[in-house]
């Protein structure tokens, strides 16, 4: 399995939804503290599968409003057996937010009806759903942003 932002770059998921295959906590939340493995092990570990890269790929969580979110998420709220979960890249574009960017949360959270994932991904559906249909089906069940509001940073 490789990992994502060591054998495959970041960038190479870009405007792509991935598939939550497994959430593995290396830490846990308690109090609204996490209560961390070690300084250079990351929080937790995601497996995913994206519709770019062919095989399922490890996604380390090193950054503590990620691993918050997640954990909210998974062990918070928990996930149904109908639902799934996607994450995808989060995009800093303005010049503050690409400076500070490697310090920054990395992925936002979504959960959607299960089947959504390939769904998302087929290419007829993508052309035939339009509009009002198109928007319903998007609208995700959850969603864990780590800037809501759309700050500055975006």
């Amino acid at each position: 399995m490789e990992i994502l932002g060591k054998d495959i770059a970041w960038n190479k998921i870009n405007g792509e939804l991935c598939r939550v295959l497994d959430f593995i906590p290396r830490s846990s939340v308690r109090n609204g503290k996490i209560e961390s493995a070690g300084i250079s092990t990351p929080y937790a570990s995601l497996t995913l599968e994206c519709p770019r890269i062919a095989e399922k790929i490890e996604c380390p969580i090193f950054h503590r409003v990620d691993f918050t979110n997640l954990w909210e998420v998974f062990k918070k709220r928990g996930v149904k057996e109908n639902e799934e979960v996607l994450v995808g890249r989060y995009e800093y574009r303005t010049m503050l937010g690409k400076l500070f960017s490697s310090f920054l949360p990395k992925i936002y959270i979504l959960v959607y009806p299960i089947g959504s994932y390939n769904k998302f991904n087929d290419k007829s559906w993508q052309e035939k759903t339009r509009g009002e249909a198109w928007a319903r089906e998007m609208r995700p069940i959850a969603r864990k942003d780590p800037f809501p509001d759309n700050r500055f940073l975006q």
